[in-house]
């Protein structure tokens, strides 16, 4: 079986928290939840595998590259939504795009276009008058528009009005489906639709 995510023995230890040896096996062309309660390490689990922290121990292979050889490769093949934007609040829509096309190789300002459409997003208005959920569908579509071969959400709803959270996890739904995926969640309802879940408590996946 080929794997697009391959972490064995993830050790990160804090002064008062720590994962312990997190071992993650998410098969390609299937969507995955790691589901836990705040300060259970799914986040941190997240910035490990994708080198935002270092890890103490352990291997991370995501398509079949190595974390340690080939991290630009793997940025490139991978789209991330992280639960808060990190898009510079002046920008517009289309200034996103034209800086990202800078970016990625495989940037495909036709796609995101559309994905704006379909997400209601003005392209001309400033991300510093976006509310929080137009914030998180242009996460979204940025993360959809360089054609990821995986694609990593981490609390992509959790600081939205339940209406938006609703509409965003819709979206979602239809966008996953037939997408590697990787989703980090503290409830189950935003997963229902995955092949596989780990459940994470006090640093350790406690099941599978």
């Amino acid at each position: 079986m080929e794997y697009a995510v391959n972490i064995r023995g993830l050790s990160k230890a804090y002064k008062d928290f720590s994962l312990k040896d997190v071992d993650i096996l998410l098969p390609k062309g299937a969507i995955m939840g790691l589901i836990g309660e705040n300060g259970a390490g799914k986040s941190t689990t997240l910035k490990a595998m994708l080198d935002i922290v270092r890890r103490d121990s352990g291997a991370v292979e995501i398509l079949g590259l190595d974390l340690d050889t080939d991290q630009q490769r793997i940025k490139e093949q991978i789209g991330v939504v992280l639960g808060e934007s990190h898009f510079h609040e002046f920008l517009d829509g289309i200034q996103v795009s034209h800086m990202l096309g800078r970016i990625y190789r495989n940037w495909d300002q036709e796609r995101f276009l559309d994905y704006m459409g379909r997400f209601a997003l003005p392209g001309k208005k400033k991300i510093k008058d976006y509310s929080k959920g137009m914030q998180m569908k242009l996460s979204i579509a940025a993360a959809l528009s360089h054609h990821p071969s995986l694609l990593i959400l981490d609390e992509a709803t959790s600081s939205v009005d339940t209406r938006t959270e609703i509409q965003i996890q819709k979206a979602m739904d239809t966008l996953m489906r037939g997408r590697t995926s990787f989703v980090i969640a503290h409830r189950l309802s935003t997963i229902r639709d995955a092949d596989m879940i780990l459940v994470m408590r006090d640093g350790d996946i406690v099941e599978q």
